[in-house]
């Protein structure tokens, strides 16, 4: 128990991460996604009390644990996905949707691929990085 915080310091998930990282290794070893993947956030319910909770008003389920899931777009299978734990007062929350991407991509990344996003993690920045490591991107824009 004691490894676990040195492992992993300053961690919310500590307990929890040596399960969530086993699981996103199952996840990549059982299944190679097709070409088309796709990336949004995902609202699991609790009741919990726990410090990240989220609310979002615009969800069905309104309060939970919010992560962010890479998914085959042609069979309904989570390939990777990543737990949002809160603000982290050590690094900006600038560029946030373009962090979460890279991050869930990453195994993916130069096996020419199409990405499809919304709103949240579209941008021209984030699309021509991705176009330089052969993954093309498609995603809605906000009007300005």
């Amino acid at each position: 128990m004691f490894l676990m915080k040195t492992v992993y310091p300053n961690d919310k998930l500590a307990k929890l991460r040596p399960v969530v990282d086993n699981t996103i290794t199952k996840f990549r070893a059982m299944w190679m996604p097709h070409r088309e993947i796709s990336i949004d956030e995902q609202m699991s319910g609790t009741r919990c009390r726990i410090g990240f909770i989220q609310y979002m008003p615009a969800k069905a389920v309104k309060f939970g644990v919010k992560s962010w899931v890479l998914a085959d777009s042609v069979y309904p299978y989570i390939c990777n996905f990543q737990i949002y734990t809160g603000r982290d007062e050590r690094t900006p929350e600038h560029g946030l949707s373009k962090h979460v991407v890279m991050d869930l991509i990453q195994p993916y990344l130069d096996g020419e691929y199409r990405l499809y996003v919304d709103n949240f993690n579209s941008s021209p920045h984030l699309f021509k990085e991705l176009c330089k490591r052969s993954t093309l991107a498609c995603g809605t824009a906000r009007q300005e």
